[in-house]
């Protein structure tokens, strides 16, 4: 489905496929091509190659792409029943669960079956909010590329509206950010701030980009910019009653404040955060804010709410696969079993650390101690 999305938008028949395919030492037929884009075949890593050179894609976006494929194997099958406005309404819900996952399954179902389910929107609007909403789900997931890939994709959609095409380009400029990309990222959001758009949801959108302009600063270590920035956008979440983005706007205010060392204030705010996560069923808030929890504890040298906050944490983390939570949550009970001289806690902490080690973010601050621990021969 994703292959034969991009051929569509690139305006390439399988025949001018299998064409463009023949200077190259992998070739695609167009028959093999469209056994593949049915599921009936799965492409080899040479063949991604070839049609990625053709399409103008990066090999590493089709890869996660194909990592999302198989991750989605293993959960439960969802919306094969459900009306395409019920199927939206979940997709939604999963969202803000923070399931990215399923919601983009479902997601990529609507644009397969049922592009035009957005209420109040022309089809190809609708289609163009479905496209977002999947790029949104790929960026909270981790795949950068692949958002990436996808928003420009959204730009070269016919029908999308100035506020869309604002979205388009802050969800590249968090694709740019994610990848270390920070000046970019900036130059992108500046891109966005100069499409006039008066549309519903204008509002919320400046809160976001509000909320990326603080995660650029505190990337920068400008942690008192971040600040500022960070409490504009709750601001601007809460007059709009949006609860899910105003409690991860207050998350990461406390992480501005717990940067600066003002771990006081921080706990209160976290501790706002929690209560709010386990009212409205915000699962990975509730999980990140418990574990920014622990950090604040680490701190204060308090151990026994430290391994509590990060087994809090994991339960929620593990089962969803947040990788780089669960990995520096380990971290601190793995240096708590440190300092009190647990072997068996320090044995299990360690083997998970090094099987996470290659797959998370290598820009946490725990991955890098771990990893110069690791090199230098330490306690490791």
């Amino acid at each position: 489905m994703h292959l034969r999305s991009i051929r569509e938008a690139r305006k390439l028949s399988l025949d001018a496929v299998e064409e463009l395919a023949s200077s190259y030492r992998e070739q695609v037929t167009k028959s093999h091509l469209s056994r593949i884009e049915n599921g009936q075949a799965e492409p080899s890593f040479r063949r991604m190659f070839t049609l990625g050179r053709i399409y103008g894609v990066s090999v590493t976006s089709l890869s996660e792409q194909y990592e999302l494929d198989l991750e989605r194997e293993t959960l439960p099958a969802a919306g094969n029943k459900m009306a395409p406005a019920e199927m939206l309404a979940e997709a939604h819900q999963l969202k803000q669960s923070g399931d990215y996952i399923s919601a983009l399954g479902l997601y990529e179902m609507l644009l397969e079956c049922a592009p035009s389910v957005c209420p109040d929107m022309t089809p190809d609007e609708s289609r163009v909010q479905l496209a977002l909403n999947k790029a949104t789900c790929l960026l909270q997931s981790g795949h950068y590329e692949a958002a990436r890939e996808e928003s420009e994709l959204v730009l070269d959609l016919k029908g999308a509206t100035p506020h869309q095409q604002r979205v388009a380009f802050h969800l590249l400029a968090m694709s740019a950010h994610h990848k270390g990309r920070l000046e970019i990222a900036a130059v992108l959001l500046e891109r966005a701030a100069l499409i006039d758009s008066d549309a519903n949801g204008e509002e919320s959108l400046v809160a976001g980009i509000m909320m990326s302009k603080g995660n650029i600063e505190g990337a920068r270590e400008k942690w008192e910019s971040a600040a500022v920035c960070f409490e504009r956008a709750a601001a601007l979440y809460g007059e709009q009653s949006l609860k899910f983005d105003r409690c991860r706007a207050r998350r990461n205010l406390a992480a501005a404040y717990m940067a600066r060392g003002k771990r006081k204030k921080a706990r209160e705010i976290l501790g706002e955060v929690i209560a709010q996560a386990k009212k409205e069923g915000y699962e990975k808030q509730l999980a990140l804010a418990l574990g920014d929890m622990a950090i604040i504890a680490w701190k204060d040298g308090d151990d026994p709410m430290v391994e509590s906050y990060c087994r809090q944490s994991n339960t929620i983390a593990r089962p969803r696969d947040y990788l780089s939570l669960v990995f520096r949550n380990c971290f601190y009970l793995w240096k708590v079993a440190e300092k009190t001289g647990n072997t068996a806690a320090m044995k299990i902490n360690l083997r998970t650390l090094k099987s996470y080690a290659a797959r998370v973010d290598s820009s946490l601050p725990e991955w890098k101690e771990f990893n110069e621990c690791l090199t230098g021969g330490g306690s490791c």
